[in-house]
């Protein structure tokens, strides 16, 4: 492990202390990835072949290597996220997450690992947010921001986690990595 890799990995962060907010936030990163695909394949496929939403999710849940497709496309949206255009802003967004009638979906990580994502989102809105405090003068180190992270600076690196993931948008990640035929496109 290189110095760099070390320091990282010792770096404190602040992370969502209610269970139940960070649960609801990787359920929804896990219904969207697929809601997506699932908007992306009735876009190409002939109307006689379009799955339909219980059935989709049913064969998504039934076959590893469709879940391991969408927790990559999860990993590279949120590594290729523009961070640096994140607003910064004290009241919550008027951002809605997208949710159809039926939000069922594949489980795509062990119970309680979805966490994690959003952990690793707010660690990158974190980081974000130190840059710029940094760059006007306004906190010192990382450990002296960390710890100043409470009252209107939590809310704003919350409203901006709101802000990612509700307009989230995973189709081009799908059509760009959309394989040519999957076999419930025929079933």
């Amino acid at each position: 492990m290189s110095d760099s890799q070390e320091e990282l990995s010792q770096m404190r962060y602040a992370m969502l202390n209610d269970s139940y907010e960070c649960s609801f936030y990787a359920d929804y990163l896990c219904y969207k990835v697929q809601y997506d695909l699932f908007t992306v394949i009735n876009e190409t496929v002939p109307p006689e072949i379009k799955p339909v939403w219980k059935e989709f999710i049913s064969t998504i849940r039934s076959h590893e290597e469709y879940r391991q497709a969408a927790r990559n496309v999860i990993r590279e949206a949120l590594i290729n996220f523009p961070y640096s255009k994140i607003q910064f802003h004290p009241e919550l967004s008027t951002a809605a997450a997208s949710v159809s009638d039926d939000m069922s979906f594949a489980e795509l990580f062990p119970a309680g690992k979805g966490g994690a994502w959003i952990n690793l989102i707010l660690f990158h809105i974190e980081l974000e947010q130190y840059r710029r405090l940094k760059a006007a003068g306004k906190t010192g180190s990382w450990e002296q921001y960390i710890d100043q992270l409470n009252g209107p600076l939590w809310q704003e690196v919350r409203h901006a986690l709101h802000d990612i993931l509700f307009p989230l948008d995973f189709k081009p990640w799908w059509r760009s990595s959309l394989p040519t035929e999957w076999p419930f496109f025929l079933s």
